[in-house]
């Protein structure tokens, strides 16, 4: 197991969420019929998979080692992490406010969703990009061996807590059902990887 692997195994999550949601904006905003309930489990899921799971694996586990490894704590890359973590987890406590009133909404508030939807969309996938493309090759050219491998085992951890607290998600059966709900002319993530 690579030291970075839970990390990535969150953006693959992350991404399939950002399918889904991409999917019922687009079904929102055309005025199609939705499904009662999908909206909440989506952000739930954003929610417990973003915020309570990798957030928290990078503010608590990832950031600390860093520093301790001569990663500056106010590096760019980190900084701007940092705020994305914040506008995310800001998108998503909007969009779980509207999925309070789910179906009930006005022409403005269903504009606002989709606005919000699309947004998070953006900052997520550019985070898990941004991340993946930089920050983790400088983790792995700079963090010595052994401390990449205390890195997993305390990832690991991390991981075997999260599941405890929420074993009962299930991202990609939630994705693959709102996509065959809310089909999109998008290409799905199975698809870019080919």
């Amino acid at each position: 197991m690579r030291a970075l692997d839970s990390l990535e195994q969150d953006h693959r999550l992350l991404w399939r969420l950002t399918e889904a949601l991409e999917a019922y904006a687009t079904a929102l905003e055309a005025g199609l019929d939705l499904r009662a309930g999908d909206l909440r489990d989506i952000v739930q899921s954003f929610r417990t998979v973003a915020d309570y799971r990798n957030f928290e694996k990078v503010e608590e586990v990832l950031i600390p080692v860093l520093v301790r490894h001569g990663f500056d704590y106010n590096l760019e890359i980190l900084d701007d992490g940092r705020r994305v973590h914040a506008k995310v987890r800001y998108l998503i406590e909007v969009l779980h406010q509207s999925a309070e009133r789910e179906l009930n909404w006005s022409l403005d508030e269903r504009l606002r969703i989709v606005r919000a939807a699309r947004s998070l969309v953006e900052e997520q996938r550019q985070l898990a990009t941004q991340r993946e493309a930089e920050l983790f090759p400088e983790i792995e050219s700079r963090i010595p061996p052994p401390a990449l491998g205390q890195l997993t085992e305390q990832l690991c951890q991390f991981d075997e807590v999260s599941d405890s607290r929420w074993p009962e998600l299930d991202v990609a059966a939630l994705s693959q059902a709102v996509l065959a709900r809310y089909p999109s002319t998008l290409p799905s993530s199975q698809e870019l990887a080919r």
